[in-house]
């Protein structure tokens, strides 16, 4: 199933909404931590500009707006989701604009060099190629931006990308770490903070035979 179809029925927007805020948004709050640990605990971006990327009913706006920032665009290519945004947002007081956006080849509505971070939670894994987002992510960042969201990675190095179906049936892309690392080089991304979750990817169960994969989180700061 086309995750688009999937999210875009009413049913699964709101049975997803409320798995999420029934948990926050645990990439989120492990991308904050990263922040804090890396960059320390009064780090923030005051008054400044989040851009987040399949931004879902607005979790995970929540939780970096701990980060401190004025001005928000939460972007999602399902309209069932961005309809029940408005009421989660509301009672947090922030300046929230939102736009419907593909993110395997739509362009952000935000200018260059504009955003202070770009969040992308729990997305990237539906999509089977990521150039496009890495390439935005880096036109709207200014030198300096962070870049978090997660990934389903694997250590091979070859260009092939790894698929399966997931619990409800939408396809997933397992992605080789060293593709990733060279495209965010070659895009102006360093490396801040990664993290991998070998617990929801057992080695003795992969869903590739032969390639051992797992959830991996990453938080890159462009040059």
């Amino acid at each position: 199933m086309e995750t688009l179809d999937y999210y875009n029925d009413p049913i699964n927007a709101i049975r997803y909404r409320d798995f999420c805020e029934s948990r926050g948004c645990p990439l989120a709050k492990t991308l904050l931590k990263m922040i804090h640990l890396k960059l320390g605990d009064q780090f923030k971006f005051e008054n400044g500009f989040l851009i987040d990327l399949a931004c879902g009913s607005g979790t995970s706006i929540v939780t970096f707006s701990k980060l401190g920032f004025g001005k928000y665009l939460g972007v999602d290519f399902a309209a069932g989701m961005l309809n029940l945004l408005p009421a989660y947002i509301a009672p947090h007081n922030l300046n929230v604009e939102t736009a419907q956006l593909d993110l395997r080849q739509g362009i952000v509505p935000a200018p260059n060099d504009s955003a202070d971070m770009v969040g992308c939670c729990s997305a990237l894994m539906y999509l089977e190629d990521l150039t496009h987002v890495f390439k935005e992510a880096s036109r709207v960042l200014k030198r300096g931006g962070l870049f978090g969201f997660n990934v389903i990675s694997c250590n091979s190095q070859s260009e092939i990308i790894y698929n399966f179906l997931d619990c409800d049936d939408v396809t997933m892309y397992v992605h080789s770490m060293a593709i990733l690392a060279k495209i965010s080089n070659e895009l102006g991304f360093h490396l801040v903070a990664g993290s991998s979750n070998i617990e929801d990817r057992p080695n003795d169960n992969p869903y590739v035979p032969g390639i051992k994969s797992h959830e991996t989180t990453l938080l890159l700061r462009k040059k």
